[in-house]
C-alpha cells in the first residue's frame, strides 16, 4: 500500500495540505496523533471528579431500572420548556447500558468518553478519505480545536443526552457529504431525526441543513432517499409528541419570547466558543477564584487570568482581521454566504445560517450545550478564515496558521488547568458544574 511506504509520506503530508519541518519529517501522523491523544487525556482523566447532577443520576438510574428488567420509558427526561425529551434521549443510554454493562456512573460515563474520542478520530479520517486535498488542512485544525476546546472537554465527560451526539453528528456529516448518493442522503436523514430524538436541537440542525441544501443545492440531492430515510427513524416521535404538547401547554415557561431573538446570542457563541470563552458558564462564582490557579506554595500565579488574556487577544485578531479582509473581498460575499464551490463551507454555512437561523427565529433562549450539535462546524468556520490569512509571520508559518497554533496550545493549558482546579477543590462548584462526583460519594450528598 503507498501510504505504508517512507519515501511516499512527503507526498501524503502534500495531499493533506500540512506541511513538514524537513523531507525526512512529516508532521501529518505525529499531528493526528497527538490530536487524538490530547481529546483522550482531556476526556478521561479523572473520571470520578465528573460533574453529575440531576439529568445525569436521572439518566443512570433510568438505565439501571431497564436492566432489572424494568419498562423501557416512551419519553425522555423534561426540559427547561416543561416539554419532555424525546424518548431517544434515554434509549440511547439504554442501549450502551445493554451492551456494555456499566455497574456505576463513571463506568457509563466512560462509554460516552470513548465515542466522542472515536467521533474526534473518526473525523480525521474523515477528512482524510472525503475532503479535498485544498481544504483538508483546516479539517485537521477544526478537530485540533474541538479536542482541547474547555467547554467541549466539559460536556464530553458528562452523561448527558447533547453529550453523546458528536459520533452521531459524524454520521450526518458523512451522509450529508454524500448526499448526491442514495445511501448518503438516506444516512444524512436518518441519523438527523435520531438526533433530534436524542436532543430537541437536533431536530433545528436536520431542518436547517435540509432547508439550506433545498435553497442552494436542491438538484444536488436524493430527495426521495433522504425522505426515506427521515421517515425510518420518525416513528417514535408519534409516542411522544402527545404527551410533549399537552405538557408544554399545562406548563407554559414564557421562556419563547421575541427578545431572544433580538439578542443573536447563537451568532455570538458561534463567535466566542471555539476560543474557548466559556469556564465562567460553568464555574460561576468561582471563575474568579480559577483565574489565580495554578497556585504554587500557596502563591497564586495568576496564569489562567493570563492564559485568558490571550485568548481574548486571540478573538481580537481573528475578527478584526476577518472583518478587514471581509471588506476587501466584499465583491464575492454572495459567493461566501452561499458557500457555492467549496463543499466545506457550504456545510459550515448549513449549520451556522441554517441551523442557527432557525434556532434564532424561533425566540427560543440559546443555552450553550445547544451549540454541542454543531460539531464540527464552528471550529471548521474559525479554521478555514484562519487559514485565509496567508501573510508571513515567523518560523515558515502564516499568520492564520500561528494564530491556530498559539490557540490550541493556549486552550489546551485552560483544559489542563481546568481539570487540576476541580480534582483539587473537592466541593461545590459555585457555578452550574455542582459537586463532583467524587466528592458527592464521599460526602454523601445526592445529586440536584
Amino acid at each position: 500500500m503507498l501510504w505504508l511506504r517512507p519515501r511516499a509520506l512527503p507526498a501524503l503530508l502534500r495531499r493533506f495540505g500540512l506541511r513538514s519541518i524537513d523531507s525526512r519529517i512529516s508532521l501529518f501522523w505525529p499531528v493526528t496523533l497527538g490530536i487524538v491523544i490530547v481529546a483522550a487525556v482531556f476526556r478521561l482523566a479523572w473520571v470520578e471528579d465528573m460533574e453529575y447532577k440531576g439529568d445525569e443520576s436521572w439518566t443512570y438510574l433510568q438505565t439501571r431500572i431497564v436492566r432489572d428488567g424494568g419498562p423501557l420509558p416512551l419519553i425522555g427526561m423534561p426540559t427547561s420548556q416543561n416539554a419532555p425529551n424525546p424518548a431517544g434521549s434515554i434509549w440511547v443510554f439504554v442501549g450502551l447500558s445493554e451492551l456494555f454493562r456499566p455497574d456505576s456512573p463513571t463506568e457509563l460515563a466512560r462509554i460516552g468518553h470513548w465515542m466522542n474520542i472515536l467521533a474526534i478520530a473518526g473525523l480525521l479520517v474523515f477528512a482524510s478519505v472525503c475532503v479535498p486535498a485544498d481544504t483538508r488542512a483546516a479539517w485537521v485544525w477544526a478537530a485540533a480545536l474541538v479536542a482541547v476546546n474547555p467547554l467541549a472537554v466539559v460536556l464530553h465527560r458528562k452523561i448527558w443526552p447533547p453529550s453523546i451526539a458528536p459520533i452521531l453528528l459524524l454520521g450526518v456529516l458523512i451522509g450529508w457529504w454524500h448526499r448526491d448518493r442514495r445511501w448518503g442522503a438516506a444516512m444524512w436523514g436518518f441519523l438527523g431525526v435520531v438526533i433530534g430524538q436524542i436532543h430537541l436541537s437536533g431536530m433545528f440542525l436536520a431542518a436547517g441543513m435540509a432547508a439550506w441544501a433545498g435553497l442552494f443545492d436542491r438538484r444536488g440531492v436524493r430527495w426521495w432517499a433522504w425522505a426515506v430515510g427521515v421517515a425510518c427513524a420518525a416513528w417514535p416521535l408519534a409516542l411522544w409528541l402527545p404527551t410533549a404538547v399537552e405538557q408544554a401547554a399545562a406548563n407554559p415557561t414564557g421562556q419563547i419570547r421575541l427578545s431572544n431573538f433580538a439578542t443573536l446570542n447563537f451568532f455570538l457563541r458561534w463567535v466566542t466558543e471555539p476560543f474557548g470563552i466559556v469556564l465562567s458558564y460553568s464555574l460561576g462564582n468561582d471563575f474568579g477564584d480559577f483565574l489565580r490557579y495554578p497556585i504554587v506554595s500557596g502563591t497564586p500565579t495568576y496564569l489562567v487570568g493570563g492564559l485568558h488574556v490571550a485568548i481574548y487577544s486571540l478573538l481580537g485578531y481573528f475578527v478584526v482581521s476577518t472583518l478587514i479582509r471581509a471588506w476587501q473581498q466584499r465583491r464575492e460575499w454572495r459567493q461566501i454566504l452561499t458557500g457555492s464551490g467549496s463543499a466545506s463551507l457550504f456545510m459550515v454555512n448549513a449549520v451556522a445560517l441554517g441551523y442557527g437561523g432557525l434556532l434564532t427565529l424561533s425566540c427560543v433562549p440559546i443555552h450553550r450545550h445547544y451549540m454541542l450539535v454543531t460539531f464540527p462546524a464552528m471550529q471548521l468556520w474559525v479554521a478555514i478564515l484562519a487559514l485565509s490569512n496567508r501573510r508571513p509571520f515567523a518560523f515558515g508559518l502564516t499568520r492564520g496558521q500561528a494564530l491556530l497554533l498559539t490557540l490550541c496550545l493556549v486552550q489546551s493549558a485552560v483544559s489542563a488547568c481546568f481539570l487540576g482546579y476541580v480534582h483539587e477543590n473537592q466541593r461545590a462548584i459555585r457555578g452550574d458544574y455542582g459537586m463532583p462526583y467524587a466528592a458527592q460519594i464521599r460526602c454523601g450528598v445526592t445529586p440536584k
